[in-house]
């Protein structure tokens, strides 16, 4: 039985906002039982290490296109997905009334069944955009200061009633990100742009405790993320697209207005630099290091309490901010390269690419797929399926070589780091036991960020099997040999704790 709060009853809709908020929570607690509540994949445990994917579900695609586009993700081989029920599609036409339409919650019911039989667990966004709450309104907060007050108060009490929702529609959800990109302008309202209700890390922070500390009552057994944040609005030129000093002013009002930060469990980040389509990966994880040095140093409520990073968009697309091209062979290379150097960091626990698929729209945002709209496969598809037990199941990571360059945040601009060109070797290594035949592995990755490098690998005391793709077929390799590293990652393996192999 589906369970919808559609009544456009006269007498509900006259009520004040107050009371309709009461009574959906009520009708919320007193029907749940015979909702149609979607099944979820229980969240694992903290070391296990999340890997997957963004999926438009369903703001992009056609409803009926869903259920084929998640049997697609399910044969990915990740173990998670990020994705949204927008606060506005729940709450649309008449502010305090939830209610989902028939067609939509049929198809997501659809992806979701079809998913946790492949184990994928899911981070739902809690999106706060709604322009019912501020469509009527002809004045900006940041002018009319003495309009802000009520109008957020409204604004967050609503919210809180779809966050509520969603907790008995998802029982057991494990995962929840407050918000997305609050510091971007363009996801309140496109028809008023410098509507900035929730635009800054004072009403950011009393959007995400209100609705968090209420979370952790109704689902104990979540883990709460902050929102990531969109790139950086002081220069197009940013090293890589997050923006830290943002961040710094949320975590500050957070442990003003909470007394600690104990109500986030992690920190959501957005890494994209594909302004310039020269070593993107390396400059992301360059950027990452000298975001987290950045707030140890800078942010004295992060320093006092770190959290780790969720990297919940991340990712590649095939025509660059910049209008430059980057091949789609290309893409399946960087993105293996950042899948391996995000898991060298201890505090990265998961990694969303963004995106599955294509979606069908012009320009860059619809590029960044590792299918097609159509689920064709792209080149990335394969090597990042083959990866994922790697990425997953891989301890003791370690970057052994690479052109890193970590600096202060504020000296970004320089011309010295625009400029920045990893060129050496990049070699990376884990322990990893093969599910083929139960033996602990030792793997060693390397490659060159720019073209080709000729290496010269050293094995002491072991053989080497030498695969130029993950999943590729392997050559048996001793002692001292030559080699051509490229831009696609390649990998040495060998029996964990035997001989040791160098590459240079």
């Amino acid at each position: 039985m589906k369970f919808r709060i559609t009544d456009p009853v006269t007498t509900i809709h006259a009520m004040n906002r107050p009371t309709r908020y009461a009574l959906a929570a009520l009708l919320t607690s007193l029907l749940g039982a015979a909702a149609s509540a979607q099944t979820v994949t229980p969240l694992p445990s903290a070391s296990t290490f999340l890997y997957g994917w963004n999926v438009h579900l369903p703001s992009t695609y056609p409803y009926g296109t869903l259920p084929a586009l998640a049997g697609r993700l399910a044969t990915s081989g990740a173990n998670t997905y990020r994705d949204a029920e927008e606060w506005a599609w729940a709450e649309y036409g008449t502010a305090g009334v939830i209610r989902y339409g028939a067609d939509l919650d049929a198809a997501v019911t659809q992806v979701r069944d079809r998913l946790k039989p492949a184990g994928l667990l899911g981070l739902q966004i809690l999106g706060f955009e709604n322009p019912l709450y501020w469509q009527q309104s002809t004045q900006d907060i940041t002018v009319n200061p003495a309009a802000a007050g009520s109008v957020f108060q409204t604004y967050a009490q609503g919210f809180r009633a779809y966050a509520q929702r969603q907790v008995v529609r998802r029982p057991g959800q494990g995962l929840y990100q407050i918000g997305n990109e609050w510091n971007g302008g363009f996801h309140l309202n496109r028809a008023m742009p410098n509507y900035t209700l929730v635009r800054d890390g004072d009403t950011y922070a009393r959007l995400y405790l209100s609705v968090a500390a209420d979370l952790r009552t109704r689902a104990p057994q979540a883990r709460l993320l902050t929102g990531g944040l969109a790139d950086c609005a002081a220069s197009p030129t940013l090293p890589y697209g997050m923006c830290w000093p943002w961040l710094i002013d949320q975590l500050a009002h957070a442990k003003r207005l909470g007394g600690s930060l104990s109500l986030i469990d992690g920190l959501g980040v957005h890494a994209y630099a594909d302004y310039d389509p020269v070593a993107i990966p390396e400059r992301l994880y360059s950027g990452l290091v000298t975001g987290r040095n950045w707030l140890m140093t800078q942010s004295p409520a992060y320093a006092a309490s770190p959290k780790d990073f969720y990297l919940t968009e991340t990712g590649i697309p095939t025509i660059t901010s910049s209008g430059q091209a980057i091949s789609e062979a290309s893409q399946a290379d960087y993105l293996q390269r950042m899948a391996l150097l995000y898991r060298t960091l201890p505090y990265v626990k998961g990694v969303w690419f963004y995106e599955f698929a294509n979606q069908p729209l012009a320009g860059r945002e619809g590029t960044f797929g590792a299918v097609t709209a159509s689920l064709v496969d792209k080149p990335a598809f394969a090597p990042m399926k083959a990866l994922a037990p790697l990425v997953i199941r891989g301890t003791n990571w370690k970057l052994v070589s690479g052109d890193v360059k970590v600096t202060d945040w504020a000296k970004r601009l320089t011309d010295q780091w625009i400029l920045y060109r990893p060129t050496k070797l990049y070699t990376v290594e884990c322990d990893y036991t093969d599910p083929a035949d139960g033996k602990p592995k030792r793997i060693t990755a390397f490659w060159a960020p720019q073209g080709t490098l000729p290496v010269t690998v050293q094995t002491v005391g072991t053989t080497v099997a030498h695969r130029t793709a993950f999943a590729g077929t392997s050559t048996t390799r001793s002692g001292t040999f030559a080699l051509t590293a490229t831009s696609s990652p390649q990998f040495l393996i060998r029996p964990a704790g035997v001989g040791s192999v160098l590459v240079k």
